[in-house]
C-alpha cells in the first residue's frame, strides 16, 4: 500500500489510524525485531501546528505512568525535517474494530470504561486535559485486556477560566464548553463529557446525537438531551445507565467533580455482576434506526469563531419556533435558541400590552432564563436603556461594536456595572405595529454583533413576530376554552344538585298520592282512582327525568367509574323485559324477548347495562304504539373473552335522517319541534352512549328505511 510509508530502522506492517495530521501504524524496530506503534505526520501536512501537536504529544507521553496510557519509547527523524513517535506496541486494534459498536457484552464494557476512566483521571491529576476523547483514540486488545489511550496531540494544562472561541475537537464527541458558544473554560470535566460519548457510542452502538452536519452537532452538545443507553439496549444497569447520562451532562459542575467515583462504581458493579459476561449480547438491540455517521465529525476539527447568524442557523430557529404555540415555552426556546446561535450571553425579550413595553423574558449563560415577568422596563435595572428606548421611538436597530467606547452609553450604570462591550437591540414588528423589542449583549468581546448579522436576525425577527402572535391568539383560545369547562363543571355541578333538592318533595307529593288512593279506596271506592293514577305516573316520570339529569351530571363532572363485577347478563335482560310489559300493553304493543338458552356469566358493570337497556326499553314502549318491541340476544365468545349483543328493534314513528346523526347528543330527541307529542328531555340515550363506551363498548343505532328504529348495545366482556 503506498500508505505504507517506509522508515529508517523500522519495517512498516500495517495502517492503524488516520487522523487530520497524523497516522498511526504497526510495525517493528529492525534492530531487535520488537513489534512498535509509530506516530508520525503525514505527508503534506507537516505544518507549524502539526508540529506543535506531536510535541505535545510526547510531552505528554514522558508525564503520565499508567498501564492503560500510551508508553513512548523513542523519537526518531522522519521525512520532511519531521519526527515520528516510537511507542510500544500493547497489541490488539482500535477500540471500535476489536469490540464492533453495540455489540459488547457488559463484563468487557465495565472493563473497558474503568480502564479508560482510570487512566484520564490520572492525566487530571498531573493537571492536563486530553480533549479530543474518543473511540479512535483508544486500543484495545480483548485476548489480553489490554486498553491504552493515546492521542494526545490537543492535550493542555486545565484553565477553567480560558475561553476559547473556537471549535476544538471531533464535533461528534466534543462538550459544550469546546464548542465556543458558551463562555465556559475548558477543564477536566470537559473530558468526562468526551468519554461519555465514547462509551455511550461503545455500548450503544450509536453516538448521543447522530448526525454527520458538524452545526447540527454543535446545537445538539448545547441544546438536546441523549436518549438513555437502556432505550437502546436492555439490561443495561440502571445505576450504568444514570452514570453514562451523568458524564454527557450540558452542565459540567453537574458531572463528576473528578472521575474518581465513577471508577469506583464501576469496580463494584463489576464485581457484582460478574459472571453475567453475556447478559447484553443475548438481548435484542432496540436501537432505532439513524443516519451513518461520517468520518469528518469524528475526525479532530478546528474551526475558526463560529457564525453568529448563518442562514441555516436561522432557518433552524425559525423551524423550531413555529412548532410551538405556547408562549412560556416559546419564549424560553426563542431566549435559548438565541444564546445558542447569536453569541449573545444575555438576551431581554420585551413585549407590549397594548399600552405599554414589560420586560416578558430575561436570561443567560450564567443566570437561569425567566419568562411571562411582566416587569416595567423601569423597574428592571439589568438593561441599557437608551438602545431600548431608541427602538421603541424610532423603530430601527441599533448596534454597538463596543458599549465602552460608545459615547451614548457612557453614563448607562448597567453598560458600567457589568462591562458590557456589544449591544445589538431590534424592533419587534408585524404589519406595522411593534409588538416587541429585542435586546442581545455580550460583555466579554467586542464586535460580535455586525451588520451582517443583523440582516439576518432581522430577517429572523418577522419570524419571531409571527410566533408570538400565534401564541398569544393561542393563549387566548385557551383560555377562552378553560372558562368554558369551568362553566360546563359549574352547570354540572347545579345540576346535580338541584336534582337531589327536587327529587325530595317529589317523593313526597308521590307518597302522599298513594295515602290518597288508599284512603279513598275506603271512603269513596272508584272516585279519583284516574286523577291519583295521573299523579303517580307524573311523578314516576319525573323522577325518572331527575334520575337522568342525575347521571349525566354525574358523567359530565369525570363521575363515571365503571364496577366490574359477576353478572347474569340474561336474567338482567329478562327482570327489565317484565317490568315494562305494563307500559308496553298500555301503548298496545307486543314485547318479546329473543335470546339463547344460555349465557355465560359475565364480569361487567350491571348498573350502567341496567340503566342503558332501560332507557331504550322505555323509549321503545312508549313511542310504538300498536306496534312490536322485539329485544334481541346474542353471546359470540370464546371460553375467556367474547362480546354481548343486544339489540331492542320497535315499529314506532322511526328516525329521520337529520336527527341520526345527533341522536346521542345531550338534549337531542328526534322530533325536537315545538309541537311534539312524546316527553322526554333528551339525555338517555346520551348517557347510555357514554356508559357503553366507558365499558369498551358502543351503542349504535342502525340505519332503517323510515319506519321503526333498532338501537344495538354491544359489549366487549369477559366470562365470570
Amino acid at each position: 500500500m503506498s500508505s505504507l510509508r517506509p522508515l529508517a530502522g523500522f519495517s512498516i506492517e500495517a495502517l492503524l489510524r488516520t487522523g487530520s495530521r497524523s497516522a498511526l501504524y504497526r510495525g517493528r524496530r529492525l534492530s531487535d525485531g520488537a513489534s512498535v506503534l509509530l506516530e508520525r505526520l503525514r505527508p503534506g501536512r507537516v505544518t507549524t501546528r502539526a508540529r506543535e501537536r506531536l510535541a505535545r504529544e510526547r510531552e505528554c507521553l514522558t508525564r503520565f505512568d499508567h498501564p492503560s496510557i500510551a508508553r513512548l519509547r523513542a523519537v526518531v527523524p522522519d521525512d520532511d525535517d519531521a519526527s515520528a513517535l516510537v511507542l510500544e506496541d500493547p497489541g490488539g486494534e482500535l477500540l471500535a474494530r476489536e469490540y464492533p459498536l453495540g455489540t459488547i457484552d457488559l463484563d468487557s464494557f465495565l472493563h473497558v470504561a474503568r480502564s479508560l476512566a482510570s487512566a484520564l483521571l490520572t492525566v487530571h491529576e498531573a493537571g492536563f486535559v486530553h480533549r479530543n476523547v474518543k473511540l479512535d483514540s483508544v486500543l484495545a486488545d480483548a485476548s489480553s485486556g489490554r486498553v491504552t489511550l493515546f492521542n494526545f496531540g490537543l492535550a493542555a494544562r486545565a484553565d477553567a477560566s480560558r475561553v476559547r472561541d473556537e471549535l476544538l475537537g471531533s464535533p461528534a464527541y466534543m462538550a459544550p464548553e469546546q464548542t465556543g458558544r458558551v463562555a465556559l473554560g475548558v477543564d477536566h470535566r470537559t473530558d468526562h463529557y468526551g468519554l461519555g460519548a465514547a462509551l455511550y457510542q461503545l455500548l450503544c452502538g450509536e453516538l448521543p446525537f447522530p448526525s454527520e452536519d458538524p452545526v447540527e452537532l454543535v446545537h445538539a452538545h448545547l441544546a438536546r438531551e441523549p436518549v438513555p443507553p437502556s432505550a437502546y439496549r436492555e439490561g443495561i444497569p440502571a445505576e450504568l445507565d444514570r452514570a453514562l447520562l451523568r458524564l454527557l451532562d450540558k452542565e459540567p459542575r453537574r458531572r463528576f467533580r473528578t472521575l474518581g467515583p465513577f471508577v469506583r462504581g464501576l469496580e463494584r458493579l463489576r464485581a457484582r455482576t460478574r459472571g453475567r459476561a453475556d447478559a447484553l449480547e443475548r438481548l435484542p438491540d432496540a436501537r432505532p434506526p439513524g443516519r451513518a455517521v461520517g468520518p469528518d465529525v469524528t475526525r479532530t476539527a478546528e474551526l475558526s469563531a463560529p457564525r453568529l447568524f448563518d442562514y441555516e442557523a436561522a432557518v433552524r430557529v425559525a423551524n423550531a419556533l413555529s412548532s410551538e404555540l405556547v408562549l412560556e415555552n416559546l419564549l424560553e426556546k426563542l431566549m435559548w435558541e438565541l444564546l445558542v446561535h447569536s453569541g449573545a450571553r444575555r438576551v431581554v425579550i420585551l413585549l407590549s400590552d397594548g399600552e405599554r413595553m414589560l420586560v416578558e423574558g430575561h436570561g443567560g449563560v450564567n443566570e437561569p432564563l425567566e419568562v411571562l415577568c411582566a416587569l416595567p422596563l423601569a423597574r428592571f435595572p439589568a438593561i441599557a436603556r437608551a438602545p431600548v428606548e431608541r427602538v421603541m421611538r424610532e423603530r430601527v436597530s441599533f448596534v454597538t461594536a463596543d458599549a465602552q467606547l460608545d459615547e451614548r452609553l457612557a453614563v448607562d450604570p448597567h453598560v458600567a456595572a457589568r462591562r458590557v462591550r456589544s449591544i445589538l437591540c431590534t424592533p419587534i414588528s408585524r404589519q406595522g405595529e411593534l409588538i416587541g423589542t429585542l435586546y442581545l449583549e455580550n460583555e466579554l468581546a467586542p464586535g460580535v454583533f455586525t451588520e451582517q448579522r443583523l440582516a439576518l436576525l432581522n430577517q429572523l425577527v418577522v419570524q419571531i413576530a409571527n410566533a408570538i402572535e400565534n401564541a398569544r391568539l393561542y393563549d387566548a383560545l385557551d383560555r377562552a376554552r378553560r372558562d368554558a369547562i369551568t362553566a360546563n363543571e359549574t352547570k354540572s355541578r347545579f345540576l346535580l344538585a338541584m336534582s337531589h333538592e327536587l327529587r325530595t318533595p317529589l317523593n313526597a307529593v308521590r307518597g302522599y298520592a298513594d295515602l290518597l288512593r288508599d284512603e279513598l279506596e275506603e271512603l269513596a271506592p272508584g272516585r279519583f282512582h284516574e286523577e291519583l293514577d295521573a299523579i303517580v305516573a307524573s311523578t314516576e316520570r319525573l323522577a325518572y327525568s331527575f334520575s337522568n339529569i342525575l347521571e349525566f351530571a354525574r358523567a359530565s363532572a369525570g363521575e363515571l367509574d365503571v364496577a366490574t363485577r359477576e353478572c347474569d347478563a340474561l336474567a338482567l335482560v329478562r327482570a327489565l323485559v317484565d317490568e315494562h310489559r305494563a307500559l308496553a300493553r298500555a301503548q298496545g304493543n307486543a314485547l318479546e324477548l329473543h335470546a339463547p338458552d344460555v349465557v355465560p356469566s359475565l364480569l361487567l358493570d350491571a348498573d350502567k347495562l341496567r340503566f342503558t337497556l332501560s332507557g331504550l326499553l322505555d323509549n321503545a314502549c312508549r313511542l310504538t304504539r300498536s306496534g312490536r318491541v322485539d329485544v334481541q340476544v346474542s353471546w359470540r365468545g370464546e371460553s375467556l373473552f367474547g362480546r354481548l349483543r343486544i339489540e331492542v328493534v320497535d315499529t314506532g314513528p322511526g328516525l329521520p335522517e337529520r336527527a341520526r346523526a345527533r341522536l346521542f347528543e345531550p338534549f337531542m330527541q328526534a322530533d325536537d319541534s315545538p309541537t311534539r307529542t312524546h316527553e322526554g328531555c333528551g339525555l338517555t340515550l346520551a348517557i347510555a352512549s357514554r356508559f357503553c363506551a366507558a365499558m369498551g363498548g358502543a351503542l349504535t343505532v342502525a340505519p332503517g328505511d323510515g319506519r321503526g328504529a333498532r338501537f344495538v348495545v354491544e359489549l366487549p366482556c369477559a366470562t365470570a
